[in-house]
């Protein structure tokens, strides 16, 4: 066997010839043509995303030169001022009326000198002059019969060097 040929036994295998458009160079060029509309659609929404915000932005801008001037800091200002009065008026007592109140409360052996009203804490400070203590407590029990003065409360007692007893009233907070 030694004089045997072997090639002529295997027959020979002959290679079709593939056409230039199989299924993998159409995937290709598929893919590539979706990478591309993917692309272009993304650069056209930016497109049209930045005229949108550039036309905005030129809106906005002539808006705020409207908005700018004499006439409108001035009712700016008289916004402001009315917003004071209005968030005053809600908080502001009637002096002439609280005093006129606590006049009807002062019995005539007392004198009044000094009356004070803190806002903020709501405390009250009255102070007198009488000639009798009798008067004092009368004077103090006066005051508590309205609910403003109800928590009032004897703060100091002096005497004068004409013999008054001189009193500071106190009252810390008021019920409103």
């Amino acid at each position: 066997m030694a004089g045997i040929n072997l090639s002529e036994g295997v027959a020979s295998v002959k290679r079709e010839k593939r056409s230039s458009f199989d299924t993998g160079f159409v995937f290709a060029v598929i893919l590539v043509a979706i990478i591309l509309a993917v692309w272009g659609g993304i650069r056209y929404f930016m497109f049209t995303t930045d005229r949108s915000v550039t036309t905005l932005e030129t809106e906005i801008s002539e808006a705020g030169t409207t908005l700018q001037g004499e006439k409108v800091d001035r009712i700016l200002a008289f916004d402001t001022r009315r917003g004071g009065i209005e968030e005053s008026a809600k908080t502001n007592e009637d002096v002439a009326k609280r005093l006129t109140e606590l006049e009807g409360l002062i019995i005539p052996s007392v004198r009044l000198t000094e009356y004070s009203f803190n806002h903020d804490d709501g405390s009250v400070v009255v102070s007198g002059v009488t000639s009798d203590y009798k008067y004092l407590a009368q004077q103090l029990i006066s005051l508590k019969t309205k609910t403003e003065y109800a928590s009032m409360r004897v703060e100091k007692i002096t005497n004068t060097e004409s013999g008054d007893i001189s009193f500071t009233l106190k009252a810390d907070t008021l019920s409103q």
